[in-house]
């Protein structure tokens, strides 16, 4: 994606002639076809994942609340990209690409150096990668260890230590 943008950003910026834009039609076919790979790309990757990743990312007591200010700060930025677009796109044109494939590249780091690899695993597990900071470099053939019980599960189904554990009232 980090390609396209480039792609998209050149050709736009230097071989598109925005005033005349009939004197460059192949350069508009260009970008139009950089721009659907971009948009297929993205649908098949980031669209979705970040939703996942998001998902996986909070403990289990604060994954509402999380998921919930992971919305509503995708809703203010989509909000403010979109706003101030025009306004920046009157200014630098089409070099506006750049800045987004600075972000990916920039995503890029940030991806391999905090984001745990989720494949395979519950997200107790990955609960768990967090809290004892099992770096995301090393997670995919990361080995949780055997979690030590108390007792045997098999000998007492329910989990409970003791046979003589009852639920009483007072009326």
């Amino acid at each position: 994606m980090f390609v396209m943008f480039m792609i998209f950003s050149s050709i736009g910026h230097f071989v598109l002639d925005v005033k005349e834009p009939t004197n460059t039609p192949n350069a508009g076919k260009g970008m139009i076809v950089v721009a659907c790979l971009f948009i297929a790309a993205y649908a098949m990757t980031w669209g979705p994942m970040v939703w996942a990743i998001v998902a996986e990312l909070f403990p289990s007591k604060y994954r509402a609340k999380g998921m919930a200010l992971a919305t509503a700060t995708n809703w203010l930025w989509n909000f403010l990209i979109s706003f101030f677009t025009t306004f920046i796109t009157k200014d630098i044109d089409f070099a506006y690409g750049y800045v987004f494939a600075g972000c990916l590249f920039v995503g890029i780091g940030i991806v391999y150096f905090f984001v745990i690899e989720g494949k395979g695993r519950t997200l107790e597990e990955l609960d768990w990668m967090y809290v004892n900071k099992v770096v995301p470099w090393k997670s995919s053939s990361y080995e949780i260890p055997e979690r030590h019980q108390d007792w045997i599960a098999d000998e007492n189904p329910y989990g409970r230590k003791s046979n003589r554990a009852s639920h009483t009232e007072n009326a």
